[in-house]
């Protein structure tokens, strides 16, 4: 999602634009090429929520288990 989709109101359109993740690899800022990563995204991403489940558990740990159905979603979609 962070790396395709436009998001609500073209918020992650916007981001990319901002961040430069819209140019060609070697023309895109240092966050703009990690965004432009699939695993350099899904790591990043990673590494904020468990640092937010470490500060709100009570708060991210249900939205950790979204991710996680969300995952296990698009694991079964690519096995089809």
């Amino acid at each position: 999602m962070l790396m395709h989709d436009s998001g609500p109101f073209g918020f992650l359109d916007k981001t990319r634009v901002a961040v430069g993740a819209d140019k060609q690899w070697e023309d895109a800022s240092e966050l703009g090429r990690l965004l432009q990563c699939p695993y350099c995204t899904s790591v990043w991403v990673a590494a904020a929520m468990y640092g937010l489940v470490v500060l709100w558990p009570s708060v991210f740990w249900p939205v950790s288990y979204i991710f996680a159905a969300s995952g296990v979603a698009s694991l079964i979609e690519e096995l089809k």
